[in-house]
């Protein structure tokens, strides 16, 4: 599944982007079933989709957007500094 770029309104949990930056070579940024790059992909996403992070580890947080829930590395979103580790 892809998800395209949409504006998402949510309260109570931070909003974050899918980066140009984070795009793979196929320019899409993946969102994954856990927190592992050889784990099922739950959606290719376009940069520029929004989406909720409820908490980062330092490498990976969740992600929630359109109906589509995973993880997705730190690294590949606007939203969570690089490193950065909190819980909603």
């Amino acid at each position: 599944s892809s998800l395209i770029a949409h504006p998402l309104r949510s309260a109570g949990k931070r909003t974050a982007l899918a980066a140009q930056w984070g795009a793979n070579e196929s320019g899409v940024v993946s969102l994954y079933g856990s927190k592992d790059e050889s784990a099922a992909k739950v959606a290719d996403m376009e940069p520029g989709v929004m989406g909720k992070i409820a908490d980062c580890d330092g490498v990976w947080c969740t992600f929630e957007s359109a109906g589509y829930d995973g993880y997705v590395k730190q690294t590949e979103i606007w939203g969570a500094y690089p490193g950065e580790t909190f819980e909603d």
